[in-house]
């Protein structure tokens, strides 16, 4: 698995191959796309509006992936190729090639965790699958994330039209305001103070053959600015997240509390 880096600091940007996660850049990515614009298009619960019209669904996961309502909503090859996502193994070769990395980039509470996964391969780590759709006009603000996301991927899902289209990608800003709790500049003064004093790092094309991910720090600001499609297109793409799924510390004394608070509760039923 080659990882290409093209930005260290202030947090690390860089791309990976389609192929070389197992994937496939070809009428398979077309399907996706019509599947997940037909998924979109139905009533369903589990679609939320953010910010100004972008959509996002929800958490695919294996248990999701196995339930026989996913198939009636997505085609065989884009089933493969969830499954291909959501692997133990694309999880834990990305994460073996990124750890010592992710230590430097966060330098947080959570170094413990990526030690001991380094170290003696202990995975407190899932994998996050989300959809996100975004039709004519609509935006992200700037954000970083949150703290649990170790590392996000992108995979874009242009229409033949809008391959390597150069405005569609996500913007990477360098900006010294640290934002450890994830805040969304959603009113128009912290976005104008905000793209005031923030560069533009990279902004990649909008292209199928790569997974551009980034490292999750304070400053990973990221955004994507207002879609400018025509009427009936959308920007479609998938986000591939890995996220720290318990701690250290919660995974030790969790079972401790429990076991006290259930000693406890004997006790008193005593009495």
């Amino acid at each position: 698995m080659q990882f290409c880096i093209l930005k260290k600091i202030p947090f690390e940007i860089g791309a990976l191959n389609i192929e070389d996660i197992g994937l496939k850049n070809d009428e398979t990515l077309l399907q996706l796309r019509r599947d997940i614009i037909s998924y979109f298009i139905q009533d369903n619960e589990s679609i939320t509006t953010n910010y100004f019209g972008n959509k996002q669904s929800f958490e695919i996961n294996n248990e999701i992936l196995s339930m026989g309502e996913f198939h009636k909503k997505f085609s065989s090859s884009s089933y493969n190729y969830f499954k291909t996502l959501l692997s133990e193994e694309l999880k834990k070769d990305i994460l073996k090639n990124i750890w010592k990395n992710v230590i430097f980039n966060r330098k947080d509470h959570y170094f413990l965790e990526l030690l001991l996964f380094g170290l003696f391969n202990i995975d407190f780590f899932k994998t996050r699958i989300e959809l996100s759709l975004m039709p004519n006009g609509s935006y992200i603000v700037p954000h970083t994330d949150s703290k649990r996301k170790i590392f996000s991927g992108l995979i874009y899902l242009p229409s033949i039209e809008q391959e390597c289209n150069d405005k569609l990608g996500t913007s990477f800003w360098d900006c010294d305001v640290e934002n450890i709790h994830n805040k969304h500049l959603e009113d128009t003064e912290s976005k104008t103070k905000f793209y005031s004093i923030a560069s533009l790092i990279y902004r990649p094309n909008f292209e199928s053959c790569k997974m551009y991910y980034f490292l999750r720090n304070s400053k990973s600001w990221h955004s994507v600015e207002k879609v400018d499609l025509k009427t009936d297109e959308y920007r479609i793409s998938i986000n591939y997240n890995i996220t720290i799924e318990k701690t250290i510390i919660r995974s030790l004394f969790h079972p401790l509390v429990s076991l006290i608070k259930k000693n406890k509760t004997s006790t008193e039923s005593i009495f």
